[in-house]
């Protein structure tokens, strides 16, 4: 799993960096690989006006629900920092998993 809140835009001159903004998407042939993006790639992330930015926010709140597999807590995380950013963000994730992950596992 990896959780990636950077989406800048490259303050270099185009002849030192990439075309576009923000980050590339990485595609990901191994199996049971998760990877979550701040935002959708080629667009760039914003700060936010707290300590935190929208989407450390959200997800800091998500991934505490009992028994939210990790997709469903990704789900939410991108609804909420489409709503806190006024659907300026939206976040973006890639996965091959084969089997169900809970940050914390169902009540029994």
């Amino acid at each position: 799993i990896a959780i990636i809140d950077a989406g800048r835009n490259n303050p270099l001159p185009p002849s030192y960096r990439g075309p576009g903004l923000g980050l590339a998407e990485t595609r990901y042939a191994d199996p049971n690989v998760f990877v979550s993006y701040s935002t959708v790639p080629g667009t760039t992330a914003l700060d936010g006006k707290g300590s935190n930015s929208p989407y450390v926010s959200a997800l800091s709140s998500a991934m505490l629900t009992p028994g939210a597999e990790i997709h469903r807590v990704f789900e939410a995380v991108r609804r909420d920092v489409f709503r806190a950013t006024d659907q300026g963000q939206v976040t973006w994730d890639a996965s091959t998993l084969m089997q169900p992950f809970f940050f914390l596992p169902p009540p029994s």
